[in-house]
């Protein structure tokens, strides 16, 4: 059984385990990860037969098996010339870690062996890493509530964090102070930030937010406005009216105003407001994200 990108790019992830059942679901919540093919096999026959065809990264291996024992997996990796990083699974660790020879790259797991572990090693050692940014969390954060994704924050600098979405909806924040709003709002307002984001694999968490996150965007403005706070604390979504007596508007000032015109709905006045700081800065993807959204929205019904 195999679930993959199946591209030679990505690295090969090779599962052992008789259990049926068990090994479709670790396949399953393996091939998740970003940058894996994830092969499963029953038997170390089998597993033999897969390495032949292309080499794993990593195996991770049952021990006690229907034909041969798992470890004997490490003679014929050895054999071919192969170091994949190998790790042991067993109910009976004690019973076994005696014949497994000590070695950098062989780990031995005691049964059970939650899913969230698994994915954790396999991302350490051969999972592509999700990329740093230069957009900013409220840009994330509206793409992520207009596509309606499921996806992971991570928030460094001046604030750290995670912010959780999932299908549009504001799941979940948390940083060094707390969860909940307050922690939405500090990411969110936060300047000095490197944001890391990566499609939501597995459980999303407990709930701590309501609504898209687009709306408690709207939030965050809200009570900064009254608050009293200065605008350019909200980033790239500051609310500043630019200077009428200015004799040409910057490209700041034309992207501040067409976010304020979007999130007063004034939809065909943002995108007049993004298309002017544009032809500026012809090729900011922030504002051909923002273009393009709205283009599709003014786009009258029946038009193809």
């Amino acid at each position: 059984m195999s679930s993959s990108p199946s591209g030679h790019g990505a690295a090969r992830v090779l599962i052992v385990e008789d259990e049926p059942l068990l090994l479709k679901s670790v396949v399953a919540g393996l091939s998740r990860l970003p940058g894996v093919e994830v092969v499963g096999v029953g038997s170390v026959a089998a597993a033999v037969a897969e390495i032949q065809v292309r080499a794993p990264a990593i195996v991770i291996s049952d021990i006690d098996l229907p034909d041969r024992s798992g470890i004997e997996l490490l003679g014929e990796l050895g054999a071919r010339g192969l170091k994949p990083h190998v790790v042991f699974v067993s109910a009976y660790v004690k019973a076994y870690r005696a014949q497994i020879p000590p070695h950098a790259g062989v780990e031995v797991l005691e049964k059970p062996v939650s899913l969230e572990q698994l994915r954790a090693l396999v991302t350490q050692w051969v999972a592509t890493p999700p990329a740093a940014s230069p957009f900013g969390v409220p840009d994330y954060l509206q793409l992520a509530s207009i596509g309606r994704h499921s996806v992971v924050l991570d928030v460094t600098g001046e604030a750290s964090g995670k912010l959780v979405v999932v299908e549009g909806e504001a799941w979940s924040a948390s940083d060094s102070l707390g969860d909940g709003m307050a922690a939405f709002r500090r990411l969110a307002t936060a300047r000095e930030v490197m944001v890391s984001c990566q499609t939501l694999v597995g459980e999303a968490g407990k709930r701590n937010l309501s609504g898209s996150a687009e709306s408690l965007l709207l939030e965050c403005a809200r009570l900064s406005d009254e608050a009293g706070m200065e605008p350019k604390a909200f980033t790239e979504l500051a609310l500043e009216q630019p200077a009428p007596e200015a004799p040409a508007k910057t490209f700041d000032m034309l992207f501040e105003e067409a976010v304020e015109a979007s999130l007063s709905k004034q939809y065909a006045v943002a995108l007049e407001a993004f298309r002017a700081a544009g032809v500026l800065r012809p090729e900011d993807l922030k504002v051909k994200v923002n273009v393009a959204r709205l283009e599709k929205m003014l786009k009258p019904q029946g038009d193809s």
